[in-house]
């Protein structure tokens, strides 16, 4: 036992290490960051333009280590790839009643499409001084 009370008398005690207490840090980071990085991309003129390429800079390493804390929390790392891949078969497992697995195909998605955003030249300095956002240059990561 960690020796913390539990919060309610018919629960036990949270048994997470500091890898989980790290990974909602950097995941409410991450989040906090890209969000108001959209904001500012969305809303901001050019001045404000490197405020939100930070933004968007601070979000995806934070994304990448979080995956990887909720990996090694698993206690078997290796064993991570079992979350979307079915061992007997090796096709993809989706399974929708299971909050853990929606959270793990939407933090690969996520991923994947901020490993693109990274590694694209999609994002351009040149776009149009328009104030409505909804007619300047798309620059989402």
């Amino acid at each position: 036992m960690t020796g913390v009370p539990s919060s309610t008398w018919f629960s036990a005690a949270p048994h997470w290490e500091w890898f989980i207490a790290l990974y909602f840090f950097l995941g409410g980071l991450a989040g906090g960051s890209y969000f108001l990085s959209a904001l500012i991309d969305l809303f901001g003129s050019r001045e404000h333009r490197p405020l939100a390429h930070l933004g968007y800079y601070v979000a995806f390493p934070c994304l990448a280590l979080s995956g990887l804390l909720l990996a090694v929390d698993l206690g078997r790392p290796l064993r991570a790839w079992h979350m979307f891949i079915q061992s007997n078969t090796y096709r993809p497992m989706f399974k929708y009643w299971s909050p853990m697995s929606i959270g793990s195909w939407a933090l690969a998605a996520d991923y994947v499409r901020r490993r693109r955003w990274a590694a694209s030249s999609r994002c351009s300095e040149d776009f149009s001084d328009s104030t409505w956002p909804a007619t300047r240059e798309s620059c989402w990561p």
